[in-house]
C-alpha cells in the first residue's frame, strides 16, 4: 500500500488532488498500520483538504493531536498548518483549532503549534491577533530549539503589536552563555537578526539588550565565525549609516508568496520517472542512482590501490631478502669463530697423555710436531679396520669438552666445512645411537667429533 499511496501523494503535491477529494476517508489512519504509513496518510490528507471536507478532516486530525504517539500527533499539527497554508481563505477555523491545543499544556504540542504559526504568518497575517494572543502565555513550554527560534523570528517580525517582545527578546539575549556553540548556533543566529530589526522599530527598549549580545558574540573567542562576521557587519554598518541597516533587513512584514521549499513541489521531473522507484525515494533517478563515470572512477581507484599495495609488497619482500641475505653472510661470517670457540681446546687441560698404537710411527704422546720428520713415515704401512678399530678403542681419553649450538645456525655439513678448512681430515666416520661421529686427524693429535641433536661432544 505504500507504493500505491506514494503516487497518490504526488499526484496530490503536482495539483491534482481533486481526484481524490471525495475519498478523502480512505486515508484516515487505522491503529495496526506502520508509524510511515500513517505520516504519509496525513501528508495526503493535508493535500485532498477543501472547502467541502474542510470540516470531517479538522476533526479527524483534532483527535490525532492527542495520540500518545508524539510523532504522529506532531505531524497532525503540521499537516494542519499545511491546509492552512495552501487554502488562506479556510485559515481561520484551523488556527482556532491550533489556538485550542495550546491549551493543553503539552511540550510536544505547543512546540510544534508555535513552528506551524510561523508558517502561517510568513505566508498571511490576517490570523496575526489570534495567534499572539495565545503566543505570549505558553513561552515557558517552549523547549525545542526549532520551536525557540519560530519565536524569536515572531517576536522580531511582528514585535511592534507585541508590547512585551523587547522584554521576551533580552530574557533570550541572557540565556546567551547558556547556548551551546554547535547545537543551538541556529537559535543564536536569528536572535542576532531578531535584535537588529526590533532595534530598527522600538531602539529605546531594545539597544541595551542589542549591544549586550554583540559584545557577547564578538568577545567569545570559540563563537562560530560565520556569526561573529554577521555581528561586526552589523555593529559597523549601525556606526555608519542606520538607514543603510533598514535596506538590508527588510522589516516591512510583507507576507511570502512562494515558500523556497515549494520551488522543489513544482519541480516536474518525478512525473517523468512515475512508475520508477524515484516516486518512492521523492528524487529524480540521478539522486540515488551512480552513473557508469562514477563506478569508472571508483574502478580506477581500486586498481591503483591494488598497484601500490603489489608494489609495497614487493618492496618488503625485496627488503626482506636483503636482510636475509645479510643476517646469512654475517652468520657465516660468525660461524667460524663460533665453531672455534666450540673447538678452543688450548682451554682444555691435557694431563697424564696416554701413548697408544703407533699407527704412523709416531708418539701419540709427542706434543712437539717438530720433531716428526719424513724418515719416521712409514711409505707402505698398511692397517686393516680391525686392526686399527682395535687399536683406536685402546688410545684413552685425555680430554673432553661438551657445547650445545642452535641447529639453525650449524648443520652438519657447517661443521664438515669447517673442519676441512682448518685442517682436520676425517679418518672415520660412523653413526651410532642417533648421533653422527667422526674422527678427525690433525697433527699431532687425532680428536673425535660427535654431533647428536643440537648437542656437540669434542673428545681429544
Amino acid at each position: 500500500s505504500y507504493i500505491i499511496l506514494s503516487r497518490i501523494h504526488l499526484i496530490s503535491l503536482k495539483g491534482n488532488s481533486s481526484f481524490f477529494e471525495k475519498d478523502f476517508k480512505f486515508f484516515y489512519l487505522k491503529a495496526d498500520e506502520p508509524s510511515y504509513i500513517k505520516n504519509l496518510k496525513l501528508e495526503i490528507l493535508s493535500l485532498v483538504a477543501s472547502e467541502d471536507n474542510l470540516g470531517d478532516i479538522l476533526n479527524e486530525l483534532g483527535e490525532y493531536v492527542n495520540e500518545p504517539d508524539v510523532d504522529i500527533a506532531k505531524n497532525a499539527i503540521k499537516a494542519l498548518g499545511g491546509i492552512a497554508i495552501r487554502l488562506p481563505k479556510l485559515a481561520k477555523p484551523i488556527v482556532k483549532s491550533l489556538t485550542t491545543f495550546m491549551s493543553l499544556k503539552q511540550e510536544h504540542i505547543i512546540n510544534q503549534t508555535v513552528i506551524v504559526f510561523k508558517d502561517i504568518l510568513r505566508k498571511s497575517n490576517s490570523e496575526l491577533k489570534e495567534i499572539l494572543a495565545v503566543l505570549t502565555s505558553s513561552i515557558d513550554f517552549i523547549t525545542e530549539t526549532e520551536a525557540k527560534s519560530a519565536l524569536i523570528w515572531i517576536l522580531g517580525e511582528f514585535g511592534e503589536q507585541i508590547d512585551e517582545s523587547p522584554y521576551i527578546l533580552e530574557t533570550f539575549i541572557n540565556q546567551f552563555s547558556t547556548y551551546t556553540a554547535e547545537q543551538d548556533l541556529e537559535i543564536k543566529q536569528i536572535l542576532l537578526s531578531t535584535a537588529v530589526v526590533l532595534f530598527l522599530k522600538r531602539p529605546p527598549e531594545v539597544i541595551q539588550s542589542l549591544g549586550k549580545l554583540l559584545a557577547n558574540i564578538l568577545n567569545e573567542e570559540k563563537e562560530d565565525i560565520d556569526l561573529k562576521d554577521r555581528a561586526a557587519f552589523y555593529y559597523r554598518i549601525m556606526q555608519t549609516n542606520i538607514n543603510d541597516l533598514k535596506k538590508v533587513l527588510d522589516v516591512s512584514n510583507k507576507p511570502q508568496e512562494t515558500f523556497l521549499e515549494e520551488q522543489a513541489i513544482n519541480d516536474e521531473r518525478l512525473l517523468l520517472e512515475f512508475n520508477t522507484l524515484s516516486v518512492i525515494y521523492n528524487k529524480p533517478p540521478a539522486k540515488y542512482i551512480k552513473s557508469f563515470e562514477h563506478f569508472a572512477m571508483l574502478r580506477n581507484k581500486e586498481l591503483l590501490a591494488e598497484k601500490k599495495q603489489a608494489e609495497e609488497a614487493a618492496n618488503v619482500v625485496d627488503v626482506t631478502e636483503g636482510a636475509n641475505n645479510q643476517q646469512g653472510t654475517e652468520n657465516q661470517q660468525q660461524q667460524p669463530d663460533q665453531v672455534g670457540d666450540l673447538l678452543d681446546l688450548d682451554s682444555i687441560p691435557v694431563s697424564n697423555p696416554v701413548v697408544g698404537g703407533d699407527i704412523l710411527d709416531i708418539n701419540f704422546g709427542q706434543s712437539d710436531v717438530q720433531q716428526v720428520t719424513s724418515d719416521q713415515l712409514s711409505d707402505f704401512f698398511e692397517l686393516s679396520p680391525e686392526n686399527f678399530q682395535s687399536q683406536w678403542m685402546q688410545l684413552a681419553e685425555s680430554a673432553s669438552i661438551a657445547r650445545s649450538l642452535n641447529t639453525t645456525e650449524f648443520q652438519v655439513s657447517d661443521m664438515e666445512q669447517f673442519f676441512t678448512q682448518n685442517k682436520f681430515y676425517c679418518i672415520a666416520s660412523g653413526e651410532a645411537d642417533n648421533a653422527v661421529s667422526y674422527t678427525h686427524l690433525t697433527l699431532p693429535t687425532i680428536y673425535s667429533v660427535q654431533i647428536s641433536g643440537v648437542a656437540v661432544s669434542l673428545k681429544k
